[in-house]
């Protein structure tokens, strides 16, 4: 058997990957029938959140409980449910999908939405904030370590804002 796990939006009953924000391209490719034909084999497919939630109930952490959830922070924000002892995905596979809660009316776009909660923790949402705070510092004459002046957004990531603050810059 094969057990495939992606980023949403998607279909598990349909085996279907529904134009996901981080694989562009990728829309209603009928990726379990795909498999199958080419391996012959039973496969499934599965929101990497719900996946992740499956694997750390049965094995991990959540071991033994019958409410718990997984949060991912990657280049989005979901969340797997585990309720009554049983996975929950909602009536179309969207539970847990907690990245799309708007915090703000203004804020780092998450799957395009500004000032959502996605776009605030993910690793894109954290690049496109620190672009932003790095214009601001440096309007008061203050540069951090992760930007040169006449950077473009693009430059900027989640991975050297950490850095600079692993060295230090607030």
């Amino acid at each position: 058997a094969i057990g495939i796990s992606c980023g949403g939006p998607l279909d598990s009953k349909k085996g279907i990957i529904m134009s996901p924000p981080n694989l562009p391209g990728w829309d209603n490719v009928e990726i379990v029938r795909l498999f199958k034909e080419r391996y012959g084999v039973k496969t499934v497919l599965q929101n990497d959140a719900n996946a992740c939630a499956m694997a750390e109930w049965k094995f991990g952490a959540g071991k033994g409980c019958d409410n718990m959830i997984f949060l991912t922070f990657g280049t989005g924000l979901g969340a797997g449910l585990i309720l009554g002892g049983r996975l929950y995905s909602g009536t179309n596979d969207n539970a847990g999908e907690v990245g799309h809660i708007r915090l703000d009316k203004f804020g780092p776009v998450g799957y395009g939405k500004s000032g959502s909660f996605e776009g605030f923790c993910s690793g894109g949402g954290i690049a496109q904030l620190g672009y932003t705070m790095a214009l601001s510092s440096l309007e008061k004459g203050k540069c951090p370590l992760y930007f040169k002046e006449g950077m473009k957004e693009a430059e900027v990531t989640a991975a050297t804002i950490a850095e600079a603050a692993g060295k230090g810059d607030k």
